[in-house]
Parts: C-alpha cells; sequence; structure tokens
C-alpha cells in the first residue's frame, strides 16, 4: 500500500469529494443513525480518516463532544469547526500514537485502506476506556467488483465474517454488524473513471493508462 499516492490522490480529489462521494455520504447517515441509537454521551472522540468532514459535519449535528480529535492522512483534512473543541492529528493511523482513554472511536470509509487491520483494530480496544466504543463503517468484496475484474487492480477487502472474527479475537463484544449493496449508474465507462478519480479512491496504482489501455477498458466494460 502506498500511502504517499493515497494521500496525493486525496488531496487532488479534496475539493470536489463532497459532490461525488454518493455511497460514502450515505454510509455516514447510516453510521450516525447506529451511533444515535446508542443512546450515549461521549467524552473524547477519535475520529479516524476524517477527510473532508462529510462524515464529522453529520455527527456533529447531533452530538458534541468534550473533546473530538480528527486524524487523517491529508493535511488538508484539518478543517474548520466552530464552536467545537478540536484537536487535528495528521498522519497515518496505523502507526501513529493514539491519546488513550477514549471514549468513542469511529470511521466512516477509511478502514479499506489500510495494511494491517488487525493489528490496528487491536491498537483500538487498547486505547478506548473500558466499556469504550469502536464504529465505523467499511466498504466489501464485492465493491467495485466490475473495475477490479478488468483491471486486475483492487484493495483487499475483508467479509463480514472475517470482520467478525478480527473485532472478537481483539476483545471487542459486537453490538451490531450490517452488510448492505449500494449501486450506482453511470452513463459510460468513462464516468466511472471519472468518479473514482473525484473521490480519491484511485490511489490503489500509479499506473498511467495509455489510449489503448483506456479504450480496451471502455469498451470491456
Amino acid at each position: 500500500m502506498d500511502k504517499f499516492l493515497i494521500e496525493r490522490r486525496f488531496s487532488c480529489a479534496f475539493d470536489k469529494y463532497d459532490d461525488n462521494a454518493k455511497v460514502q455520504r450515505y454510509a455516514a447517515e447510516r453510521l450516525c443513525k447506529y451511533i444515535l441509537e446508542l443512546s450515549r454521551n461521549f467524552g473524547k472522540i477519535l475520529e479516524i480518516g476524517c477527510g473532508t468532514g462529510l462524515f464529522t459535519k453529520k455527527f456533529l449535528s447531533y452530538f458534541r463532544p468534550d473533546l473530538l480529535i480528527l486524524n487523517d492522512l491529508c493535511a488538508k483534512a484539518d478543517i474548520c469547526l466552530p464552536d467545537v473543541n478540536v484537536t487535528f492529528l495528521q498522519g497515518d493511523a496505523e502507526i501513529l500514537d493514539f491519546p488513550g482513554e477514549l471514549d468513542l472511536i469511529m470511521s466512516c470509509s477509511t478502514f479499506q485502506w489500510f495494511e494491517d487491520l488487525p493489528g490496528f483494530i487491536l491498537k483500538v480496544y487498547e486505547n478506548l476506556l473500558p466499556g469504550g466504543i469502536l464504529t465505523f463503517c467499511t466498504f466489501g468484496p464485492r465493491n467495485m467488483e466490475e473495475v477490479m475484474y478488468l483491471s486486475g487492480v483492487g484493495l483487499k477487502y475483508f467479509p463480514k465474517e472475517t470482520l467478525c472474527e478480527i473485532l472478537e479475537n481483539s476483545g471487542f463484544e459486537l453490538i451490531t454488524i450490517e452488510e448492505e449493496i449500494v449501486e450506482m449508474y453511470f452513463e459510460s465507462p468513462f464516468g466511472v473513471l471519472e468518479h473514482l478519480r473525484n473521490t480519491g479512491v484511485n490511489g490503489v496504482s500509479n499506473v498511467v493508462w495509455t489510449r489503448k489501455m483506456f479504450n480496451d477498458f471502455c469498451r470491456s466494460y
């Protein structure tokens, strides 16, 4: 996993992300719904992969924590959030030291970018207070399956059963887990590629496509 490439592609897509990240927006709304159902107040919170603040702002429309620590690989993610006690922690969450004694660790559409998810989940568990909560959404094995099939390039996605095993092996007790297929439709194969670029999720490979590669992809798609 080339974290430098990931950071560069997401930085380039930063200004277009919110207008194009329709599935991520839907996931953010669902994640907030589940946190609300917990009927708890959270004092010290860490969000992993805050990005443009798509999920963050939605969350803050319902909650006002004592301290919100935002993390992201991209420096651009250091967004201004008035009336909230916020600290920004820039860098790779897999190797950063967490502040510890956290009531809630949350993440929306980020964990699929991690190299060692089991190791990271264990670190999360160790930095939560007793009774603390981890809540997150990520993508599964069918994500962008058409693109992966044609290009041979993609991320490693864990099925729901494996995620459950990873969480339980780290000491977590599962409260809720849900899987859903969300379909998107585009007018052309070019529209698919443009969407990937505008959401920064093309940071998997640094290969520069030739015109022939592009035409072959569109024809095969």
